[in-house]
């Protein structure tokens, strides 16, 4: 019923990055600023992922300061902070050509924000000019699993003031132009050296290695970030992450599942749970785990779950059922290596009659 190269590409098309729509050759940029915040009007607890989507394509711009501040020529700069294996490069430059043209239509765009555990407001762009101010307001982050986990690790207040220190120098070097990840690992090691329950620098540390193609490292880090703080759930999530990108999908499988007891009804932990949980071929685990993710507040963010959705469905024999996920995923993703693949199966099925 489904062939065989598209689940070939399952792993592949649920970890690979966004594709990005691009933008033809354009002379002014177009730059963006604003602010994000907590209901309470307080920054996030940690640098938060500006994002645009437009017509359901995502495109990460930019992490916000230590204030919550964000400013961004958009597209076609990659972000200057905090280093993300998640993160993907923002596609060309985004702005108004011509002697005559200076304004920029993004009436089907919108931006908002992504920083785990939160779910975000959104601000609608419309037609903005590439001269006017590029203050576009204010994202409002609000909390979106209830449990005993938190985002935010609470050993960071007992840590000692050089400990801190280290671990603000490392944050501040991750936020130039040209970040040397040595530095910033060399201060983190101290920080946490100096402070072996420092958490959040262990899981920093586990993200800067992982730049750095050192998985071995990463993991150990994550692992200590874990141990120290076991209420913390980002490093939860980042190992998980890890272990599926290693082809070790017992363990990511069961990283997500500690995480949904700490967070229940995070989205990015029942997106892991299913990509592990259907590569081991646990289709009613994974099914569950993706009606989840579409139940949150976070769905959109997570596209390629119409793609796994998609198998599971067409495997149980429910083409019509699939096809519609599968069409759900080409529209998200059009530029997805997957898509050829999942286009010729939908070709299959009506050539062989099998949608009417």
């Amino acid at each position: 019923m489904l062939r065989a190269p598209l689940l070939s590409f399952l792993l592949p098309a649920v970890l690979a990055p966004a594709a990005l729509c691009q933008s033809n050759q354009l002379f002014r940029p177009l730059y963006l600023s604003g602010r994000v915040v907590l209901e309470d009007g307080s920054p996030p607890p940690a640098p938060a992922l500006v994002e645009l989507r437009c017509a359901d394509q995502r495109q990460p711009q930019y992490y916000t300061d230590k204030k919550g501040y964000f400013n961004f020529r958009v597209g076609g700069e990659p972000s200057r902070s905090v280093p993300d294996s998640q993160r993907t490069t923002p596609g060309a430059a985004v702005g108004a050509s011509g002697s005559d043209r200076s304004f920029v239509s993004l009436t089907n765009c919108e931006l908002e924000a992504a920083l785990p555990g939160y779910s975000s407001s959104k601000i609608f762009l419309g037609r903005r000019s590439v001269f006017e101010s590029p203050d576009v307001g204010t994202i409002v982050l609000r909390p979106v699993a209830k449990g005993a986990g938190s985002f935010v690790s609470m050993n960071t207040l007992a840590a000692p003031v050089d400990a801190k220190k280290a671990f603000e120098r490392a944050e501040k070097e991750l936020q130039e132009e040209k970040p040397n990840a040595k530095k910033a690992v060399k201060d983190l090691e101290k920080a946490t050296a100096d402070y072996p329950q420092f958490a959040a620098a262990w899981h920093l540390l586990g993200k800067v290695r992982l730049t750095e193609n050192d998985a071995n490292g990463a993991r150990d880090a994550f692992e200590k970030a874990i141990s120290t703080d076991p209420k913390f759930v980002v490093p939860l999530l980042s190992l998980a992450r890890l272990e599926l990108q290693t082809q070790r999908m017992a363990q990511a499988s069961e990283l997500a599942g500690r995480a949904l007891k700490l967070a229940p009804g995070s989205g990015e932990a029942n997106y892991y749970l299913a990509v592990a949980e259907m590569s081991l071929g646990n289709m009613t685990t994974a099914e569950a785990a993706i009606q989840a993710v579409h139940a949150s507040n976070e769905a959109v963010r997570y596209p390629r779950t119409h793609f796994i959705l998609g198998n599971i469905l067409a495997q149980k024999g429910d083409v019509k059922t699939a096809a519609s996920e599968f069409r759900k995923f080409l529209e998200a993703e059009p530029a997805s290596r997957a898509a050829d693949a999942v286009k010729a199966q939908l070709a299959e099925w009506e050539a062989g009659g099998l949608l009417k």
